[in-house]
């Protein structure tokens, strides 16, 4: 866990600030918005943010997902795993198969991931009994603030949002812009972007 409020003295004293009260071009909310955007930024381009979310008890075909999700890497139904499988994949495999119900003694096999865009997924065929499911995914992270600074993220990214915070703090128009800094520091990322795509992939 990482504590935010804990590099703010820091990242105030790079924009000639002796603390937030003394910032005259930005506001501690507007650095919390943009360590936000790096953080958002960071779960789209890996897949640094991941959970098992709760399971659930279902028999319905449609499962609401989470808030804030980005991807589904992992679907089970009382701890089978279900194949992913898209719209244009079932309409190929079954013509009828939003009907298609489960029946003599099978099961639901697929997972479908684009029938209701990222709100929802749909079971195939419909489930006849109530089960356990089990969603792995790809989130964004809390949103951080002053009242709530901490973030689930290894240690060594506190310095990653701390750049790119002050990257976009400098890259804002105004009297304050180092448009020079800004450009600086964005090449310094792309070497921690490097290293999350070897580490942990992803992307979406």
């Amino acid at each position: 866990m990482v504590d935010l409020s804990l590099w703010l003295p820091a990242l105030c004293a790079r924009l000639n600030a002796a603390g937030v009260a003394d910032l005259v071009f930005w506001t501690e909310a507007e650095l919390y918005q943009r360590a936000t955007g790096a953080l958002h930024s960071l779960a789209r381009e890996s897949n640094l943010f991941c959970e098992a979310c709760p399971p659930i008890t279902s028999a319905e075909p449609l499962v609401p997902i989470p808030a804030e999700h980005l991807a589904l890497f992992l679907v089970a139904r009382d701890g089978t795993v279900l194949t992913p499988a898209s719209v244009a994949e079932l309409e190929a495999l079954d013509s009828d198969w939003e009907e298609t119900a489960v029946s003599g003694g099978g099961s639901v096999t697929h997972w479908v991931g684009d029938y209701l865009g990222l709100r929802f997924l749909r079971f195939y065929p419909i489930p006849a009994t109530s089960a356990d499911v089990l969603l792995v995914r790809a989130c964004l992270p809390s949103i951080p603030t002053a009242k709530s600074a901490g973030v689930a993220i290894p240690a060594p990214f506190a310095d990653y949002l701390a750049l790119a915070t002050l990257r976009d703090a400098r890259a804002k128009q105004g009297d304050a812009r180092m448009p020079e800094v800004a450009q600086h520091i964005d090449q310094r990322l792309k070497l921690y972007d490097q290293v999350v795509q070897a580490y942990w992939g992803g992307g979406y």
